[in-house]
């Protein structure tokens, strides 16, 4: 019986622009922590607090809300991207962005409050922070495609682009779909877990 080798190569080339949105988001985790460690003042401090606070004690549909906003300047970049002829080669700067801000987040709250902190951030900001970059990183890839056949159909001179695109609008809504699904949910997370912790 023949054993069955896995081949590494083969699957990093096949899901490559997940591993490298995944990688810049962990770098801008630990750029984030480092912005926060250089910019760190009881004026940034009070800065941080009031807007978490006030996140925090919002009522359900505002903290939706809010989510929402956010979550779709991320999509509207994402796929703004995917209509630029460079855009598959800036579209890893969104995980970089939201790297930052969560890094920020979770320096501030391990600063400030330590392990209880740190337990703060491993109920509402990781779940949250996760749920968020997987959509986003979906969305990237699908930029990402968009933006490389835009390219071809320039070089190759192709007016046949307009039909290949429905395709991706249906991912773009089905992603759009989740992001209020993920807003929904993130918000409903901290409605009701956020009062429950003191810090």
């Amino acid at each position: 019986m023949k054993e069955h080798k896995i081949d590494f190569q083969s699957l990093f080339e096949a899901n490559k622009n997940y591993v490298y949105s995944v990688l810049f988001y962990l770098i801008g985790l630990l750029l984030g922590t480092f912005i926060y460690e250089g910019i760190q003042s009881e004026s940034v401090n009070s800065r941080i607090h009031t807007v978490l606070n006030l996140t925090v004690q919002n009522q359900l549909l505002q903290l939706f809300l809010n989510r929402l906003s956010v979550y779709l300047i991320l999509f509207c970049i994402t796929v703004l991207m995917g209509l630029f002829v460079i855009g598959f080669t800036l579209t890893n700067c969104i995980p970089i962005i939201t790297g930052c801000i969560i890094g920020v987040k979770l320096a501030y709250y391990y600063v400030s409050f330590g392990m209880k902190g740190i337990g703060y951030s491993a109920l509402l900001i990781l779940p949250e922070s996760a749920i968020l970059m997987t959509v986003i990183i979906y969305c990237i890839q699908t930029s990402s495609n968009l933006s490389r056949e835009v390219l071809q159909s320039l070089k190759k001179e192709d007016t046949a682009l307009r039909s290949d695109v429905k395709p991706y609008l249906k991912q773009y809504f089905l992603y759009f779909i989740l992001l209020i699904i993920s807003a929904f949910v993130n918000g409903l997370l901290t409605y009701g877990i956020a009062p429950l912790i003191k810090l």
